[in-house]
């Protein structure tokens, strides 16, 4: 039997943004829906990052105008109260193509419909009604994937859920968004420019010199550690180093992150919250895996210039 859950006046364009977060490291996409909130898991070819975002359900209903929105099968019910539905996964095969779907519509609210088989609970259509760019009223709808059709699926978010978050009481520094981009801006332009250059980034934090240096083997900048006195408690009480895949670090995102390490682990937990939504990123430290990566090691990194400008507008302000 299939149950059809309803969202009105739902923020297809917020919500698109965050689709955008999972196409940066796999084209496939999972989500999972619940009553509290909607996450969604993503990692990379190479599986040495895990990308996890989530955001309170209602924080994707956006707050209605005086104009209401086209819905064609509208039962004269008002008002952005969440509908009652129980929990259920949300797979896109070709992510890209869903993307463009999506684009279709404007960036007003609209009304999405997902169908939901009660059996698996598991979608197997979205249907939104809203409006074209120019303003013209639109209902289209898009077929779903299947749990067997997709080949990174996440069976437990729990387990996802644990593993990105930092174990308590490590110490942490954070690069703001502009050192974030400049870093990443520094890696797309200068990579190739020397054939004997690392797949990786290095990270040094110095905390007699109260600096942060990233570098590779053509670049080298460095941040202060201490951004404001809240800091002071939370960097760590000694010099460490670690390294993370270009290619992982680009996929990230343009945020401002706060790193978590120590020498015994193998990963980097990296953590952006903003008023919206969160997003954590894990990365496999390379300072205890091959360090000796070249160039060609990293697969279509030119590619990786596909910034979705989706993270520098107001749906992202802090």
């Amino acid at each position: 039997m299939t149950n059809v859950v309803t969202f009105r006046n739902f923020s297809l364009a917020f919500f698109g943004k965050l689709i955008e977060q999972n196409l940066m490291a796999d084209n496939s996409i999972n989500i999972k829906f619940t009553k509290e909130q909607i996450m969604s898991a993503a990692k990379t070819s190479s599986e040495s990052l895990i990308k996890f975002w989530h955001i309170p359900t209602q924080n994707l209903i956006a707050e209605p105008e005086e104009e209401e929105i086209l819905d064609f099968n509208d039962d004269g019910s008002t008002g952005t109260k969440l509908p009652e539905f129980e929990d259920f996964n949300f797979y896109v095969l070709k992510g890209d193509m869903f993307k463009r779907f999506l684009n279709v519509f404007s960036d007003d609210p609209v009304v999405v419909n997902i169908e939901v088989d009660d059996e698996d609970s598991v979608a197997s259509k979205i249907t939104i009604t809203g409006q074209t760019k120019s303003g013209t009223p639109i209902q289209s709808s898009y077929m779903l994937s299947s749990a067997e059709l997709m080949t990174s699926g996440v069976k437990d978010y729990n387990v996802v859920m644990n593993y990105v978050q930092p174990k308590e009481g490590l110490k942490s520094f954070f690069l703001l968004k502009d050192e974030v981009d400049e870093v990443k801006k520094l890696i797309k332009d200068l990579h190739k420019t020397n054939s004997e250059n690392t797949a990786y980034v290095k990270f040094e934090v110095n905390v007699e010199k109260k600096i942060v240096t990233v570098s590779d083997k053509v670049f080298k900048v460095k941040f202060q550690l201490i951004k404001s006195e809240a800091d002071t408690d939370r960097v760590p009480t000694s010099n460490l180093e670690f390294m993370i895949l270009k290619s992982d670090f680009i996929t990230c995102g343009k945020h401002t992150f706060e790193f978590f390490f120590n020498e015994e682990d193998q990963k980097i937990v990296m953590k952006s919250s903003y008023k919206k939504f969160a997003i954590n990123c894990a990365c496999i430290n390379l300072s205890v895996r091959d360090q000796e990566q070249k160039v060609d090691d990293i697969e279509n990194l030119d590619d990786l210039g596909l910034d979705v400008e989706d993270l520098d507008n107001d749906y992202f302000d802090q």
